[in-house]
């Protein structure tokens, strides 16, 4: 079996549905689940992106590039807000307000 099989085995054991009702949850075919789960088929880059945010997890650990468990909403509190902030920060420096930035 396939690290993104093993995966998605793992994510469905801990919620506790039947392969079938976890379909379903991610938004994929009936018949699409199954086969991605038993290492037949793989799914096209739209269904890999919605399994992702569903699950939230990145997809680097879905597919096996990683073997930490990441995410998606920790990964964007600590890339945007920061940036979000800096600019705020970089403003006030430069004594601008918010209509200068426009």
């Amino acid at each position: 079996m396939n690290l993104f099989a093993q995966r998605l085995r793992e994510f469905r054991n801990e919620v506790g549905l039947s392969q079938r009702k976890f379909g379903e949850y991610l938004g994929l075919k009936s018949t699409s689940y199954p086969n991605y789960e038993k290492g037949l088929a793989y799914p096209c880059i739209a269904d890999l992106r919605k399994i992702a945010v569903r699950l939230d997890i990145s997809l680097d650990y879905l597919l096996g590039r990683i073997d930490e468990k990441k995410s998606l909403s920790s990964r964007f509190d600590k890339e945007v807000v920061p940036f979000k902030e800096r600019v705020r920060q970089l403003r006030l420096e430069k004594q601008m307000t918010q209509v200068d930035m426009v």
